[in-house]
């Protein structure tokens, strides 16, 4: 009975050692799950025109009973959006603008578009219960950064996704600033 508690207790420690986690947002700077790079860099003086990324066409698992996930897959695409502008900002770009602030896109901004693929809330009744992953939320997204001509600059995918307990509203929102964020580092990389 000792040797099957201290073998469970040894599997949870190589686990928490070797880095057994959830997205966060605390590892912004790590690479996306798939990227291409059409061209050498881009200056951090360039406007950069950011739109809000689509939910049209979007794989929706969102359980009828829970509305406060509904009202956050709404609210994903502006904390996205929101989580990429502010990480470009304190990188250093200068001439940042969301589309939604009603401020036009200047001629030679580079535009950065995007649209969601997947928001799955998740079950919270198989994260509390079951565990292990099982029920866990998911947010994925794919976008592009182009030239004011049309040009790719690069194209990208990522997903977030969420195991902890609880609600699924916080989850999907965590998820969001963890996109956000990666797809702002990621961007960012581009210049440097």
């Amino acid at each position: 009975m000792k040797k099957m508690m201290l073998l469970g207790l040894g599997l949870v420690g190589l686990g928490v050692v070797s880095g057994c986690s959830t997205s966060s947002g605390g590892s912004s700077a790590a690479p996306l799950s798939e990227s291409h790079i059409y061209a050498d860099s881009i200056d951090k003086s360039s406007p950069i025109y950011v739109k809000l990324f689509s939910t049209e066409n979007t794989e929706m698992k969102i359980l009828p009973d829970e509305d406060t996930s509904l009202a956050i897959a709404a609210s994903i695409p502006h904390l996205v959006t929101a989580d990429i502008v502010h990480t470009l900002r304190g990188k250093g770009f200068s001439n940042v603008m969301l589309e939604t602030s009603g401020i036009a896109a200047p001629e030679n901004a580079l535009v950065l578009d995007g649209r969601f693929t997947l928001i799955d809330s998740g079950s919270q009744a198989a994260r509390i219960w079951i565990g292990f992953g099982t029920g866990k939320s998911q947010v994925c997204i794919e976008g592009q950064l182009a030239d004011a001509a049309g040009r790719k600059i690069c194209d990208f995918r990522e997903c977030a996704g969420g195991i902890g307990w609880g609600s699924s509203a916080p989850q999907m929102e965590t998820e969001g600033h963890t996109i956000g964020q990666k797809v702002g580092h990621f961007i960012a990389g581009l210049a440097e």
